[in-house]
């Protein structure tokens, strides 16, 4: 059986993600998530962002589950992403992750998300995972 990748990756958090309670808004952590994976991905594979799209595929996510277990504080710099392929039906791609504090002590939020590959001319999920994306998902 074929082992998943597990993204790691360091999301700096900017000014702009504090709201008025003095923490990170809970809206921007789907964002760090998904930064993580597409840095990642650039860093470890050489990928440019639109590889994917030259390739005539994208994502589409359908549902994203988060447990929030404590505010990010205004203080933090950055946040550590942790992501990997939990399971595959298809096209279809489960995602587990965790954020936590730069030390990996200190658990944020932890969850899933789904996300279809679609086809962009159709805007359909493919049949199948494309060999190049199986590629950065497993190892």
């Amino acid at each position: 059986m074929k082992q998943p990748v597990v993204f790691r990756k360091a999301v700096k958090i900017r000014f702009s993600d504090i709201d008025r309670y003095q923490h990170v808004n809970t809206v921007h952590y789907p964002d760090y998530v998904f930064t993580s994976r597409f840095e990642f991905i650039g860093e470890r594979f050489g990928l440019e962002p639109n590889h994917f799209e030259k390739l005539g595929v994208g994502f589409y996510t359908s549902r994203y589950e988060s447990k929030f277990l404590r505010p990010i504080p205004a203080s933090a710099s950055y946040v550590h992403v942790t992501s990997q392929a939990s399971a595959v039906d298809r096209a279809l791609v489960t995602i587990e992750y965790k954020i936590t504090d730069p030390s990996e002590q200190l658990i944020y939020s932890s969850g899933t998300f789904d996300f279809y590959v679609v086809d962009l001319a159709t805007q359909k999920p493919l049949k199948l995972l494309p060999e190049a994306f199986e590629k950065i998902i497993f190892e």
